[in-house]
Parts: C-alpha cells; sequence; structure tokens
C-alpha cells in the first residue's frame, strides 16, 4: 500500500488519470478472483433468508444488550469519520500549501508505515497504558 502511494503520485504528475487507469485492470482482476474462493468448511446450517434473519436477530440484540460493543461502535464511528476526512482532504491541503504532487505520495508512504509501525505496537502500549487510557490516547 506504501508504495502504491509513490507510484500513484508519480503517475498523477504525468496525467491525473492515469492511477486511475492502471488501477482498474488490477482491480478488475482482483474481483473476478473473488469469484474463484471457496469455504475453507462446509457450513453447519443451510444458508437462506430464514437461518440469515435469525442470525441477524441474535446479532443485533447481542448488541443491543451489551455496552461495550456501543461503546466501541460509536469511538469507531467518529475515528473512522475522521480518518476519512483526513485521507480525503491531506492532498487538497498539500496542494494549498504548494507540495508537489509526487512528495504528496512521499508523505502519504512515510505515514503509511508509521500506521503500519503503530498497529504492530498498539497491544504493547494498550498493555502498557490500559485499555481507557490507550484509547483515549487515540
Amino acid at each position: 500500500m506504501a508504495f502504491v502511494f509513490v507510484v500513484g503520485a508519480y503517475l498523477f504528475n504525468i496525467n491525473y488519470k492515469l492511477p486511475a487507469l492502471v488501477s482498474l485492470p488490477l482491480i478488475t482482476f482482483g474481483f473476478l478472483l473473488t469469484f474463484l474462493l471457496k469455504e475453507p468448511y462446509e457450513p453447519r446450517k443451510k444458508l437462506d433468508l430464514k437461518n440469515s434473519w435469525q442470525h441477524l436477530k441474535k446479532g443485533l440484540n447481542y448488541f443491543k444488550e451489551n455496552r461495550y460493543l456501543k461503546y466501541l461502535a460509536f469511538f469507531t464511528l467518529v475515528v473512522g469519520a475522521t480518518i476519512s476526512m483526513m485521507l480525503s482532504l491531506s492532498s487538497a491541503y498539500f496542494e494549498i500549501i504548494l507540495i508537489p504532487v509526487y512528495l504528496i505520495g512521499v508523505i502519504a508512504f512515510v505515514s503509511n508505515l508509521f500506521s503500519a509501525y503503530t498497529a504492530k505496537r498498539a497491544n504493547y502500549l494498550e498493555s502498557k497504558f490500559g485499555e481507557k487510557k490507550a484509547v483515549f490516547y487515540i
């Protein structure tokens, strides 16, 4: 993913449509490969509307009764929306402050490496600070 940021910025520097045009065949190929996937085990229940509906109801009831899950859902919604806005607006911001397009890819690359490192260390940080403080720091 980090590599794609650098290549994408380079391709965008050549032509702003080029990253999308280059990625389209790869995305299509990946989509077609999903039809070859098979479940690793046989399902215990038949896949039909009745069983799916019962499973959905059980899941929603469990969610409704579990306070911790509600908290995590809300927290994820807030953090996810913030991250989505930052990713959507960061390129425009970098362009406004006159950072060249090819450097935007490098910034995204470094940011992605930092994110990967912190994700790898998240378990350690949570055990060091405790769950509540770790979530607060996020």
